[in-house]
């Protein structure tokens, strides 16, 4: 007798062979995952801060006096409604710009919504911040 199909243990051989694959693939594919977002975060990242460096150029007077401790903000929105940023080199994608105009680190998911400058070690230093304060 001729029968045409697989037997239960070729079907639960090829199951578990899959099994097998996904296992080994799945953890690839979400760290690739992962790499891609966090690279797309930290070319977005220095595109922002570039901007803002662009943004207190041509607002000297907003910057921090030199030898001063306080900080001084500028928000990713005002970035990209002033011009300093283009649509076009947020593109990416793994875009980590949302449409509330907030950076998201995918390290640890909070949301960065602005720029803080501080004057310390003889230089302006730009850092991304979740909020101005």
């Amino acid at each position: 007798m001729n029968k045409k199909g697989f037997t239960l243990v070729e079907l639960l051989a090829i199951i578990v062979i899959l099994g097998i694959i996904i296992t080994i693939v799945y953890p690839l594919v979400v760290s690739t995952i992962n790499d891609a977002k966090k690279n797309a975060y930290t070319s977005q990242k220095e595109i922002v801060i570039k901007a803002a460096k662009l943004y207190y150029l041509d607002h000297v007077e907003n910057l921090p006096d030199i030898g001063s401790s306080e900080n001084r903000c500028v928000t990713i929105e005002t970035l990209i409604t002033d011009g300093y940023i283009s649509s076009e080199e947020l593109k990416s994608n793994y875009s980590m710009i949302k449409e509330e105009k907030k950076l998201i680190n995918p390290d640890n998911n909070t949301e960065i919504s602005s720029v803080q400058v501080k004057y310390e070690n003889n230089k302006y230093v730009y850092n991304l911040v979740e909020s101005c304060s």
